[in-house]
């Protein structure tokens, strides 16, 4: 429902405040995963796996991930 509200142009936009923010703070696994929400609400899954598969070198047994893994095939 989320992603049908949401233009391209913002995810666009959201794309590049995150890119920004992992640049500044690489070891935020939050920061990841939103990315990673941003790519598969765009369905870009190969810049899905990319970025979950970072997420999962920092955070591999965070519970709240697990699925995240899973769909992507991490």
């Amino acid at each position: 429902m989320f992603a049908s509200c949401v233009s391209s142009k913002k995810y666009k936009e959201a794309e590049m405040l995150l890119q920004k923010a992992i640049s500044k703070i690489p070891t935020a696994g939050e920061l990841y995963y939103a990315l990673t929400f941003v790519y598969l609400q765009t369905n870009n899954m190969v810049k899905a796996r990319q970025s979950g598969l970072a997420l999962k070198q920092l955070d591999p047994d965070n519970a709240d991930y697990q699925e995240l893994y899973q769909k992507l095939g991490l």
